[in-house]
């Protein structure tokens, strides 16, 4: 629903039925976590595999017993069911039977290459009790609401205690990162060609590397993270994996992926950081370069939605890390502080962007 523009002169100026509609839209503002939770619990239960295995439309009953729940349960799913089939993620062709839609299939778990389901998981896990302390955070100094949801623990801090956090997180952000990756080797194959080494930073389970490793035989790959996330990562003929800090140092390559990492961080870490990759490619001679992957805002993006989607990613750095999305204009100034004044920008799926970055 649209708000009208309005003006001093016609300030106040409410008619009572815009009024039930601004209303209307207030209250369904507050229930968009019921279908965030919604859409969770769907995952959690593995309703679109069960209903992909049917040969037919599913019907409720075979669907309920399907996912283990109790009778006395099949009136509170079909009431589940009734808001998923309103937001389009299955249809109900027949009174209470069900089938797969199109986005069905990015909920569906193994077997398929297009999965979403551990980021729904990963996100709704990690967003929601910090969303609780937003408004106290923003009276306080430093810290951020997920410090101030956890005992004063970073989220990194939480995922290096917690190895089934840890496991969430990374399938959660491979993810997110599969089709930009994809999309990236497929669209614009020129950002690999002519380099022998690349070093995936922040590089958490391999998927990055792995994608890029497959479309690029020739291109020898290092997976580069914390110790705790190269512990639990497994031996690839695909790629290599070294643990360390990357505001230390990072292995030396003729390429440095920083996926999704520099929104986690306010601009000085970004400019070390920036630096660091600076150095790494700067020991292997000139010709050297620096992709990222992540969000470049954009309030004039013709992607339905897609200014939107990435203004929420911004609140979201904010409550998880205080880091925060950025505009081009933010990246340039970024770029300038660590001596690039060079790049190429280029759109991928959905809100995300690569930029290439060199000397």
């Amino acid at each position: 629903m649209e708000l009208p523009n309005r003006n001093e002169s016609t300030k106040g100026m409410i008619t009572t039925n815009e009024l039930k509609n601004f209303q209307a839209l207030i209250i369904h503002e507050t229930q968009t976590v019921v279908g965030m939770m919604a859409l969770k619990c769907a995952v959690d239960l593995g309703i679109p595999n069960q209903i992909r295995t049917y040969d037919t439309h599913m019907p409720l009953h075979d669907l309920a017993r399907a996912i283990s729940i109790p009778p006395s349960k099949d009136p509170m799913l079909r009431r589940l069911m009734r808001v998923l089939v309103k937001k389009g993620y299955f249809e109900e062709p027949e009174e209470a039977t069900y089938c797969l839609t199109p986005i069905s299939h990015t909920l569906l778990r193994e077997g398929s290459t297009t999965s979403m389901t551990s980021a729904v998981r990963m996100l709704c896990e990690t967003m929601v009790r910090p969303m609780h302390f937003f408004s106290d955070w923003f009276k306080v100094e430093g810290s951020s609401p997920f410090e101030m949801a956890n005992g004063g623990k970073t989220l990194w801090e939480i995922v290096s205690e917690k190895p089934e956090i840890n496991c969430l997180f990374n399938e959660g952000m491979a993810d997110r990162c599969t089709q930009m990756v994809k999309g990236a080797v497929q669209q614009y194959p020129e950002l690999f060609h002519g380099a022998k080494t690349l070093v995936d930073v922040g590089g958490g389970n391999g998927t990055t590397a792995r994608i890029i490793a497959e479309a690029f035989p020739e291109l020898r790959c290092t997976v580069f993270d914390l110790p705790h996330v190269i512990a639990t990562l497994p031996e690839s003929k695909l790629f290599g994996k070294v643990a360390g800090d990357m505001f230390e140092a990072i292995p030396p390559a003729d390429v440095v992926v920083l996926q999704n990492v520099l929104h986690d961080l306010s601009d000085e870490e970004c400019v070390k950081i920036l630096n660091r990759s600076k150095e790494a490619i700067s020991k292997n001679g000139a010709g050297g370069k620096i992709i990222i992957m992540d969000i470049v805002v954009n309030m004039e993006s013709d992607v339905p939605k897609a200014a939107e989607t990435s203004l929420l990613f911004d609140l979201s750095m904010m409550i998880l890390f205080n880091g925060k999305e950025r505009d081009e204009q933010e990246w340039k100034n970024i770029f300038r502080e660590v001596g690039y004044s060079q790049y190429k920008l280029y759109p991928t799926v959905g809100v995300g962007s690569i930029i290439e970055l060199y000397l």
